[in-house]
């Protein structure tokens, strides 16, 4: 009896150890796995950290950067309707006659230092400008729909600027071919 005793006992030892064994190895795999999502999550987070740090930079780099365009505030308000007299003084367009006398409205508005004119002439077409004033003159440009017939260019440069008259000149270009020019006044 004592040997059966003995072997039940090396069996259960044996037993016991086999299956330890195979828990032991299955609790180094679960251990070995949960290191390795652990690893990965470190990755991702370094990652996500180096990518902050190159944002921060680049913030602290354009708060730290002064603005390289300088605003040039206008001497007076000249936002608002303005009544606008234009003659044709010089041509080489079949368009344009030397002499040509035109009258409009415009109304002049700021966006963020950038001015803008909308121009309605007497048959009612719409032109709008985008401008900007460098400290002694505003000149505005503007150009044809790409869909016009013609490529029309236009650039008005106002050298006299008071709160009720703007005056200078404006130029047509069409087509790469050919100039016009005139004399523009705009009075409120």
């Amino acid at each position: 009896m004592w040997k059966f005793i003995k072997y039940f006992t090396a069996v259960l030892y044996l037993f016991l150890f086999i299956s330890c064994d195979e828990g032991l190895k299955k609790k180094q795999q679960e251990v070995h796995q949960r290191e390795m999502a652990l690893l990965e999550k470190e990755k991702n987070f370094a990652l996500k950290e180096a990518e902050y740090h190159k944002l921060l930079q680049m913030k602290d780099s354009l708060i730290s950067q002064k603005d390289s365009i300088a605003v040039k505030p206008l001497p007076v308000d000249i936002t608002g309707k303005w009544n606008g007299k234009m003659i044709c003084t010089d041509s080489n367009c079949t368009d344009y006659v030397v002499g040509d006398v035109r009258v409009d409205e415009w109304e002049i508005t700021q966006d963020n230092g950038v001015l803008i004119a909308k121009n309605v002439n007497k048959t009612g077409v719409v032109r709008v400008y985008n401008g900007s004033y460098d400290g002694t003159r505003i000149h505005f440009t503007s150009q044809s729909e790409p869909e016009a017939p013609n490529l029309r260019i236009f650039k008005i440069e106002l050298g006299t600027i008071t709160a009720n008259r703007l005056a200078g000149s404006r130029e047509i270009q069409v087509d790469n071919s050919c100039i016009s020019k005139f004399s523009v006044e705009l009075l409120r």
